[in-house]
């Protein structure tokens, strides 16, 4: 008899060490744990951006517009040449007056206003000199700017630099940390793996070896179980074969009387048949037969050529005029649909008038 006792305890152990699933390794664990513990660096936010921009803006909308009178310098350089022209001029009107007698005249002033204009005129010279001076400080300052958004950017860029050394490390270290973690988790599943196909395999041999001793203690059990059988088989064989041969008898005495009977129910249907023609042909005696078909004619053969009916349709058509049955089957049969019609409405069978008789 087949035991199963080493199968049940097997397969216990397996399922419960399979139950347990795999448990992390303190060596997988802690390289888990550094491989979590890395952080990305957050995207690079740089510190120039809005001075950059700024400086630039200003650098591409500068222009250089000079206008003396908003001068300082040249205020000063006016109110000093504007004086010493009126000293001058005051100098030179009292020399000519004194070579006069001391007397103003129109040549003293004359000459007065000429070293005015004289001193006057060095005033526009010196407008000249105060633009050039303007535009070189406005150069500077341009200069000064550019300086400025060059020295941002190059920091920016040191930053940026730096910012991607950052990212560049943190891709290492976690390729590195996930290649560890990688290799230590799998090594320990597998030495994991190894022990639960060691459970399985044995498992697997205890319950070969107790269902081959069952199959075998079946097959025995079958084989005489077979015998049995077949002989109760033959048994019920010998006695179908007696039972089948009375019900054939007895089939074959049925299948006698009922065809005396359905012929007999033939003959009266057929006197019933001739009764009924001879009542509807004496009913339709005073019918005249001279009715004109042509109209039927052309309108049938019209619908055949442009229509293309089936027989099914003509048969259908035709039941449907108002004629008498005589008319119709001899419309059904010209256009050979008689069959037809008959099996859609019925009839006895029979050829010829029957079919006229059957109409509705």
């Amino acid at each position: 008899m087949a035991d199963a006792t080493w199968k049940d305890k097997t397969y216990n152990e397996y399922y419960q060490y399979l139950k347990n699933g795999y448990n992390p390794s303190a060596q997988v664990q802690q390289a888990q744990k550094q491989l979590n513990s890395l952080k990305k660096p957050q995207g690079y936010t740089s510190a120039y951006k809005d001075s950059i921009a700024s400086g630039i803006n200003k650098y591409m909308g500068s222009t250089f517009d000079y206008n003396h009178n908003n001068d300082s310098a040249y205020q000063r350089q006016k109110q000093e040449y504007t004086q010493n022209a009126q000293k001058a001029m005051n100098d030179t009107v009292g020399q000519v007056s004194a070579l006069t007698g001391g007397y103003g005249n129109s040549y003293a002033q004359a000459a007065g206003q000429e070293t005015y204009n004289a001193y006057m005129k060095q005033l526009t010279d010196v407008i000249d000199n105060l633009e050039s001076k303007a535009y070189a400080r406005y150069q500077d300052e341009n200069s000064r700017l550019l300086n400025g958004i060059n020295l941002m950017q190059a920091q920016d860029s040191t930053d940026y630099s730096r910012y991607r050394d950052t990212v560049n490390d943190y891709y290492t270290d976690r390729d590195y940390y996930a290649n560890r973690y990688d290799t230590e988790r799998s090594f320990d599943y597998n030495k994991y793996a190894d022990v639960l196909d060691a459970y399985y395999n044995n498992a697997m041999y205890q319950d070969t070896n107790y269902w081959n001793t069952v199959n075998q203690e079946n097959t025995d059990r079958q084989f005489n179980y077979n015998a049995q059988q077949d002989a109760i088989a033959n048994q019920l064989a010998r006695e179908q074969f007696a039972y089948e041969k009375e019900q054939d008898a007895i089939a074959n005495q049925l299948a006698r009387e009922q065809f005396a009977h359905g012929k007999e129910q033939d003959a009266i249907a057929n006197q019933l048949a001739r009764e009924q023609f001879d009542y509807e042909k004496e009913l339709n005696a005073g019918e005249s037969y001279q009715v004109d078909m042509s109209p039927y004619y052309d309108t049938i053969n019209k619908m055949i050529e442009e229509e293309m009916p089936t027989k099914e349709d003509l048969a259908t058509y035709i039941d449907q005029l108002d004629l008498t049955a005589e008319k119709k089957y001899h419309l059904l049969t010209l256009y050979d649909c008689a069959d037809v019609w008959n099996d859609m409405y019925g009839s006895d069978g029979e050829k010829g008038l029957s079919y006229a008789k059957n109409l509705k």
